[in-house]
């Protein structure tokens, strides 16, 4: 609960407003545990002691923002908390990694810094954690081969395989260069995981309409008042190893909005509804999606699909965008939870990183990752709209 409260995220130097923000999250922290110990106790018909509860609570609820401001204001602020890599790769490749680095460090208590190996003389060797190198730009310099020979103890990483391991995303740019030693794009995953993935899916996703029945019976009649439209609508879109199925989602644009044809979404795009807005924001829109979960043809987690006529625009940058469908797309997915809502084709392109990266390294405590990260984005209302 902390943790989709936000209790663990990055957190910047405190002002009035972000203080307001802690105070509600500890209070609905709060009131979940309030729920928790009520309904607890009334199961084994135990009297409730209020007093008792007040005053744990109460200390529980300020003791916590106050360890939760004094650690971020000492520790976590520290310039002490980073790692400092020494880059042998070409000037195009340290742009595009320091723009990575960058984003990596807003999210990330754990920080990063490059040295271009051009550099290297104005700084001491000693404190670097280890080197990222270009296999072809090593062979071709001097400086390279003295380095090593002076610190052989070092960690050395392939500059795809470090972003693998510390950016937990792989550029697409270092994908085309590489793509003649990429062996890991296989499908050589224990047969167990997808069985117990599949299972899991069906399992999960019955639950979930079960559970959500009466807010997409209240959502239908929402939509069904606000214009008298249809309720839900459908799209195709490329499933498992290319193959068209039928998504369905409840209706959050006007009747109209296809007309002119397709369109990516904005942020303030005048075709969403006052009702469409609401459950885009809460991805209620979604729920229906689990229809096609139990069918086999999604599952929970895994690549996003998209619709034939963008991938076939996609498909021309990169052939590393048919890679996304070597497994079964999903509702949510590594991608949706470290990027921001794709809309236009550069952002798409970017985000495949991440879903290349899932694709390399799927399983089952990686899923689970994805859906606490899934509920924690939903919880804060975030990442359902483009920026």
């Amino acid at each position: 609960i902390s943790y989709i409260l936000g209790k663990y995220d990055l957190i910047f130097p405190i002002d009035r407003k972000l203080f307001q923000v802690y105070v509600l999250k500890y209070s609905v922290l709060f009131f979940m545990n309030f729920i928790f110990y009520y309904f607890t106790y009334s199961l084994v018909n135990l009297k409730i002691n209020y007093q008792f509860f007040l005053i744990l609570f109460s200390k529980f609820l300020i003791l916590n923002l106050l360890s939760q401001l004094v650690i971020n204001k000492t520790f976590f602020r520290s310039n002490q908390n980073s790692k400092i890599w020494l880059a042998f790769i070409n000037d195009d490749e340290k742009k595009e990694l320091d723009n990575y680095v960058k984003r990596q460090n807003n999210t990330c208590r754990q920080k990063i810094n490059l040295f271009h190996f051009k550099n290297i003389k104005k700084h001491d060797v000693k404190k670097f954690e280890g080197l990222i190198v270009d296999l072809d730009l090593i062979k071709k310099n001097k400086d390279y081969e003295k380095y090593i020979n002076k610190n052989k103890k070092l960690i050395f990483f392939s500059t795809l395989d470090w972003c693998n391991y510390y950016l937990e995303f792989l550029p697409v740019s270092l994908l085309n260069k590489y793509c003649h030693k990429i062996q890991f794009l296989k499908k050589n995953k224990s047969k167990y995981y997808f069985l117990f993935k599949k299972f899991g899916d069906i399992f999960i996703s019955t639950l979930l309409i079960i559970v959500t029945s009466p807010l997409m019976f209240l959502v239908c009649i929402l939509i069904k008042i606000e214009d008298g439209g249809p309720i839900l609508y459908s799209q195709k879109r490329t499933g498992l190893n290319l193959k068209i199925f039928k998504i369905y989602k409840f209706r959050s644009m006007k009747v109209d909005a296809e007309d002119f044809g397709i369109q990516w979404s904005t942020r303030r795009d005048p075709r969403i509804t006052k009702v469409g807005k609401f459950i885009r924001l809460t991805r209620i829109d979604e729920l229906p999606q689990l229809i096609s979960v139990i069918k086999g043809e999604m599952s929970l987690i895994g690549p996003r699909p998209e619709r034939p006529e963008i991938n076939e625009s996609l498909f021309k940058e990169t052939e590393f965008f048919k890679y996304r469908y070597l497994i079964k797309p999903g509702l949510s997915g590594w991608a949706q939870v470290n990027y921001n809502y794709a809309a236009s084709k550069e952002e798409s392109i970017k985000k495949l990183g991440y879903d290349m990266y899932y694709l390399k390294n799927c399983s089952f405590l990686l899923d689970i990752l994805i859906i606490f990260k899934t509920m924690k984005l939903i919880l804060n209302l975030k990442g359902a709209l483009p920026n």
